[in-house]
Order: structure tokens, then C-alpha cells, then sequence
């Protein structure tokens, strides 16, 4: 697997979680000051909840996996393939999030619209984090660290299966 595929599968996730922190803010009365923060922490929670999810349902019925669009699942060697996952897609959304905040703190708008916005900037900046430093670190290994992993725990992606 190459790392448009690694970083195909890591924004799945990433969209899946602000279209489920975006419908369910829809749906929730919150107040417009909680608004933000909650729009946040959903997106990261959902975004890594799915991502887990699929990841170890993948492992007990493979064909699951295209739920990440590319079925194929990352080996990081002898260990925790599911603790390393986890981490390398929560850091860059805590990444995202941290840097949602700043624009947020500065333009005073709507709170319906500032909500959107944050979601738009954690998946940007998230996306953006995590493809720039995943190309990155295949030229310099100790990179993997920014993505909260040790230099050798970058994933290598091997197909268990192939679409029919």
C-alpha cells in the first residue's frame, strides 16, 4: 500500500466523523457556547470511533474494510496493530482540532456557522497534517513520532483480500 492509500483510509474516517458530529449537533439542542467545543470533540471521537471500529471488524470479516474505501489494513509488525492505528489517527485530530481554535478565537460569526467552520478546519488541517507527514516520513523515519508513533512503527500495508 502506498501513502495516497494510507491517507485515503485515515480521511474516510475523517469525513465520517464530522458528517455524524454535524448530524447529530443538528439534531441535539446545544447551547450556541458549548456549540464549538462539542462540535470538536465529536468529530475526533466519531472520526476515531469508526476508524477503530472498522479496523478490527476488517480483522474477524475483511470484506468490512472497504468501509475505509481501501480494504487493505495496516501491519505495524510484532504489537499493538490497533493501539498504533488508533494513535496516528488521533494525533492529527487533536492536531486539527487544536487548530481549528485558533481562527475561531479571532472571527466573531454566527455560532451555526462557526460550528461549520470548525468542522471544516479539523478535517482540513487533519487530512492535511496527516498526508504531509506521511509522505514525509517515508523519507525521514523519525517523523513517524509527529504522528504518535516510534520511528519504527511505520505501518506497512498488505492486502488480505481483493475485490471480485
Amino acid at each position: 500500500m502506498n501513502v495516497l492509500d494510507a491517507v485515503v483510509r485515515t480521511l474516510t474516517a475523517y469525513i465520517v466523523g464530522a458528517v455524524c458530529a454535524a448530524l447529530l449537533l443538528a439534531n441535539i439542542a446545544v447551547p450556541e457556547e458549548g456549540a464549538v467545543g462539542l462540535a470538536g470533540v465529536l468529530a475526533i471521537v466519531f472520526a476515531n470511533a469508526y476508524y477503530l471500529l472498522v479496523t478490527f471488524l476488517a480483522k474477524l470479516w475483511p470484506p468490512i474494510g472497504y468501509l475505509l474505501v481501501i480494504p487493505t489494513e495496516p501491519t505495524y509488525g510484532a504489537g499493538a496493530d490497533l493501539l498504533w492505528a488508533f494513535l496516528r489517527t488521533l494525533i492529527p485530530s487533536i492536531v486539527g482540532y487544536l487548530l481549528s481554535l485558533i481562527p475561531t478565537s479571532i472571527i466573531v460569526i454566527d455560532p451555526a456557522l462557526q460550528t461549520t467552520l470548525v468542522l471544516g478546519i479539523i478535517g482540513s488541517t487533519q487530512s492535511a497534517y496527516y498526508a504531509v507527514l506521511k509522505w514525509a516520513e517515508t523519507r525521514w523515519p523519525w517523523l513517524s513520532i509527529l504522528l504518535g508513533g516510534r520511528p519504527s512503527a511505520q505501518p506497512r500495508y498488505v492486502p488480505r483480500h481483493r475485490a471480485t
